[in-house]
């Protein structure tokens, strides 16, 4: 499965490195609730027992790491998973290996009612609904370009109406976020080796350049709107840092990790630390005080 650039490489190497018989776990895509009381977010288990094989499902968890349950079923890879505006489903994208395509999916939190959102995008990935409920954004290609670079696309909360937003086939285009007010989105921008941190409008005008460096990625807003959270590396260490909604006053959130996710009441972070293959889930303070270990 070809999951989300950054994440790729680094599950990909520690895989190469596992003895006969070894089995790791890796977490990522993490989603909070609109209540911040829960968490959802894509498990890949990778085994060796003569092969390397990947199994990646959706899971959610109270945010103090209790009840802890696999949403999603065996048999197909599921991840990206994102809560609905209310609460209510948790939208998802899944990989059809047959037909090697990735389409969007909706779901109720007991997993009993699921519903195919997508028809006429490749690779359709990364979805973050608006907060009013009508527009979702999403990483995805055409069906005419389906092996280019993913761009953003924006669709109505069925699925209908989809509008790329970007249009830079050279680059590839991550992690949409909204705003708190439903006006822009955030995501990053990869050009070769360069990640770098964008925002424009939700109708795709007035695109601005919010990182300093070429290695800026996974951001997400602040409760108030007023700031940006995102993963860089430096010095080879990937901490975590906040900068202005215009790339300004960028500060060191004192947290070594990646794909940090503010909490919607703006009290927690929730993120990735350690080293490949042994990364740990984290929920921390908003100011990164009082770190806990939420899954080994």
């Amino acid at each position: 499965m070809k999951k989300i650039l950054i994440l790729a490489i680094p599950i990909l190497s520690a895989a190469l490195t596992f003895a006969q018989d070894q089995r790791m776990v890796s977490y990522g895509s993490f989603n909070w609730s609109p209540n911040s009381k829960w968490l959802a977010f894509d498990q890949t288990d990778i085994t060796r027992p003569q092969r390397i094989t990947y199994d990646t499902a959706v899971f959610i968890m109270h945010s103090d790491g209790s009840a802890l349950k696999r949403l999603t079923g065996e048999g197909r890879s599921e991840f990206s998973p994102a809560f609905s505006h209310d609460g209510t489903t948790l939208l998802f994208g899944v990989y059809d290996d047959r037909a090697s395509i990735y389409d969007l999916y909706s779901t109720s939190l007991d997993g009993s009612v699921t519903m195919r959102l997508t028809s006429g995008l490749h690779h359709a990935v990364d979805p973050q609904v608006s907060p009013d409920g009508r527009w979702i954004a999403l990483s995805a290609n055409t069906e005419e370009l389906p092996d280019r670079n993913p761009q953003v696309f924006l669709m109505r909360a069925g699925g209908t109406e989809q509008h790329q937003l970007t249009s830079d086939l050279d680059a590839s285009f991550h992690g949409p976020r909204w705003s708190p007010d439903g006006k822009r989105l955030v995501y990053y921008r990869v050009l070769r080796d360069n990640n770098q941190i964008w925002s424009m409008n939700a109708d795709g005008t007035d695109k601005k350049l919010l990182s300093h460096d070429t290695s800026s990625f996974s951001p997400s807003w602040s409760a108030d709107g007023r700031r940006i959270l995102f993963t860089s590396i430096k010095d080879g260490k990937a901490q975590l840092y906040s900068m202005m909604t215009d790339g300004s006053d960028v500060k060191s959130q004192g947290i070594e990790g990646i794909e940090g996710q503010w909490s919607p009441n703006g009290k927690k972070i929730v993120y990735l630390a350690g080293r490949v293959p042994d990364m740990k889930v984290y929920v921390a303070n908003a100011d990164g005080s009082n770190a806990v270990k939420l899954l080994p």
